[in-house]
């Protein structure tokens, strides 16, 4: 991405595909990116979503959340964005049909001039709409698959994985692990 960033004078985004704080360190140490787009649904949520925009920030790189998930997503990015110095835009994908649509007992209105009112009732400022859940029932295993999906990113090499899987059911000693990955407390 560097090389790219290198010979282009177009602002480079990307992110939308990286899942937790380590995947985006590197692209933003080398300065690669004008905008990093974490995903709050992939990239381990809020808590790590103002990481990756603290060290954006540091960088002088700008905060644009890729957002495709949800309306309770989108509420969500909502209070990241005002949260956040170096937000520039979220991307919003209007909830006007399918399941979407009724999630949310009262969904976000986007103002004509393209803003969102920042929800202010309590948590997320959004009630869910339970009866709309109803007509989605959850996949089984879809969890699972995700977390070691999510994992297997986290770490640089397939190696660091396994060690890591290693290490948690006791076979080898923490030191095994590749001094380049990330180190875990489960």
């Amino acid at each position: 991405m560097k090389k790219v960033a290198d010979h282009v004078s177009i602002p480079l985004a990307s992110g939308e595909s990286n899942y937790g704080i380590y995947e985006f360190k590197e692209l933003i140490e080398r300065q690669a990116l004008d905008f990093v787009q974490p995903d709050i649904c992939c990239c381990g949520g809020v808590l790590t979503m103002k990481k990756i925009a603290a060290m954006a920030e540091a960088q002088y790189i700008l905060v644009a959340p890729h957002n495709p998930m949800s309306p309770l997503a989108t509420a969500i990015n909502v209070h990241f964005a005002a949260s956040t110095a170096n937000f520039f835009i979220l991307e919003y994908a209007a909830p006007d049909s399918g399941a979407r649509k009724n999630v949310l007992k009262e969904p976000l209105m986007v103002r004509k001039d393209g803003y969102v009112d920042i929800p202010n009732k309590p948590g997320w400022g959004m009630e869910l709409n339970e009866e709309a859940f109803k007509s989605m029932p959850p996949r089984h295993g879809g969890a699972a698959l995700a977390s070691t999906r999510t994992a297997r990113r986290i770490f640089n090499s397939p190696v660091a994985f396994a060690r890591f899987f290693r290490i948690r059911a006791g076979r080898t000693s923490e030191t095994a692990i590749n001094r380049r990955a990330p180190r875990l407390s489960c």
